[in-house]
């Protein structure tokens, strides 16, 4: 009896601190799941998991073998995981954030699986490489050269529009490498769309950009955003 509290209350402390680690990484950089919400997440699992080792019968606690039907749990622990990341994941202008906490939470949960059947050493190693990640990895993803790809489209008025040499000219002043560019009419052949996909390491290109098709009266409307 002694030793089925001492491991459950070893497992949770453990989760705690694997969940609190990571978590606390995630608070430092000023992400929306940080050190509570990992925290949570790697207890949750842990104790769930712990349910598949323990039967409570009456006064006592009786430890067993570990149950394989406890995949069940496993499978819906993770699906759940899945909606509470996608929840962390935010469109704020032309780029995407969250994704990293997302995956974070993700793996969080799966270190408080592998600490609530008992498997510390697995448990211990995923914590350091999570942790080694999202710090050093981290700053080897910041020297890589990230490309930029947006859809643009632009409107203009039929009479004195800019055409495809002139529109590849503009872009490129701008930082922009243009592709897929086509043009067709509209509005019973008064305006001139054109649209193409843009590319860009420079992520200040595309405010510049903006900056000029807003004063530029040629363009009746013009749209800018990200490739999904």
């Amino acid at each position: 009896m002694e030793n089925a509290y001492v491991r459950i209350v070893l497992s949770l402390l453990a989760a705690l601190c694997a969940g609190g680690l990571i978590g606390l990484e995630r608070s430092r950089r000023g992400r929306q799941a940080g050190f509570r919400e990992h925290t949570l997440v790697c207890l949750a699992t842990c104790q769930l998991m712990l349910i598949s080792i323990f039967d409570w019968h009456g006064t006592t606690l009786i430890a067993h073998a570990y149950d394989a039907s406890a995949g069940r749990i496993i499978q819906g622990v993770m699906s759940g995981i899945g909606f509470l990341g996608a929840g962390g994941i935010i469109k704020e202008g032309f780029s995407v954030r969250g994704v990293t906490t997302a995956a974070s939470i993700w793996i969080t949960a799966s270190i408080g699986i592998l600490i609530g059947v008992g498997f510390y050493f697995p448990a211990l190693v995923t914590t350091l490489l999570t942790l080694g990640t999202l710090t050093l990895l981290r700053r080897w993803e910041e020297r890589l050269h990230r490309r930029l790809e947006l859809k643009l489209h632009l409107r203009q008025q039929r009479d004195g529009a800019l055409h495809e040499p002139a529109i590849l000219s503009l872009v490129a002043v701008h930082g922009f490498t243009a592709s897929s560019l086509s043009a067709y009419g509209a509005g019973d052949g008064r305006f001139l769309d054109y649209k193409a996909i843009l590319t860009t390491v420079d992520e200040t290109s595309s405010r510049r950009l903006i900056e000029t098709l807003t004063n530029d009266p040629r363009f009746v409307e013009f749209g800018l955003s990200p490739l999904e």
